[in-house]
């Protein structure tokens, strides 16, 4: 780490210099506020004495933002640090201060950095993913728990991410594996955004004791499954396949199975199209009969 001292106090500088360098960080001392505002970029760190003019701590502040920044104060006022963590100082300790208690700000300053660095970088990437997902905007009275149907998992996550940006929520994501996902559920603030992934593995049996357990959460669960729930179903699928369809908006459990069998005949076998509604050959021939849907001849 690169760490630039501002400070006219040669004992507290001596001592910095030597705990930073036993700990194999490298210091520098600058004077000049001209040289140390065209240095930015240069530091990891910034620990500036509030001695320094205010109008020279702006410019410091200004020029070093994207390094840590501590003020090292005196007394605590709006000059010395009200102002300074306004425009952008990370922090300040009182001086005289122990080495070990301005090291353990530094550390959690860095730890900080780093998890906002990762939490961005896991945005854009899930940004980058699902670019090419086109789905229409979740309303904006969307009632929780939901069940979302989607012939794609990828599809149900780009409309769980609006939504979840047009709401200003974090995402806590999980895939039911255990009871304790369950109990880890349960445990987690009332207010919290669950986003359970592929719930299609489970019976009919099986997902409503799961929907009955968890009813009382902000909670969206995907299948490419019908189940038989009490809550709202709503299919989401992608727009170019939905553009002479309402399939985006709430509709019942039959509407979707009429609008799979519809869609999705011609490239999937009896078989799996039973599979993927969860029903039987014999339930998918009957629910053929009951919509008057036919099934098409294959071609030769």
């Amino acid at each position: 780490m690169k760490v630039l001292i501002v400070e006219d106090d040669a004992y507290l500088l001596i001592g910095l210099q030597e705990k930073f360098g036993s700990l194999g960080h490298e210091t520098t001392v600058l004077y000049d506020i001209d040289q140390i505002v065209s240095e930015a970029s240069s530091y990891d760190l910034v620990l500036l004495s509030s001695a320094v003019h205010h109008t020279d701590i702006e410019r410091v502040i200004t020029a070093h933002k994207a390094a840590i920044i501590i003020m090292m104060v005196q007394y605590v006022s709006f000059e010395t640090v009200s102002k300074p963590l306004s425009i952008g100082a990370n922090d300040y300790i009182r001086r005289p201060f122990d080495f070990n208690d301005l090291y353990r700000k530094i550390v959690q300053h860095r730890e900080y950095d780093h998890l906002r660095r990762m939490e961005n970088t896991y945005v854009r990437y899930i940004e980058h993913s699902l670019r090419s997902i086109m789905v229409d905007a979740p309303p904006k009275d969307l009632k929780l728990p939901v069940l979302l149907l989607a012939s794609q998992p990828i599809v149900a996550d780009a409309f769980v991410f609006k939504y979840a940006k047009s709401t200003g929520q974090k995402v806590h994501i999980l895939i039911l594996d255990r009871k304790s996902d369950i109990e880890r559920i349960h445990s987690m603030e009332d207010d919290a955004l669950i986003y359970i992934r592929s719930l299609e593995k489970f019976t009919q049996r099986e997902f409503t004791k799961i929907e009955s357990t968890l009813m009382d959460k902000n909670i969206i669960m995907t299948s490419s499954v019908a189940y038989k729930c009490s809550h709202i179903c709503m299919v989401v699928d992608q727009r170019k396949e939905m553009r002479n369809n309402k399939t985006d908006e709430i509709m019942q459990i039959e509407e979707y199975v009429r609008y799979v069998i519809k869609n999705y005949e011609s490239h999937m076998s009896e078989t799996d199209l039973a599979k993927k509604l969860g029903l039987s050959r014999k339930s998918l021939w009957e629910r053929r009969k009951k919509y008057n849907i036919p099934k098409k001849k294959k071609s030769a």
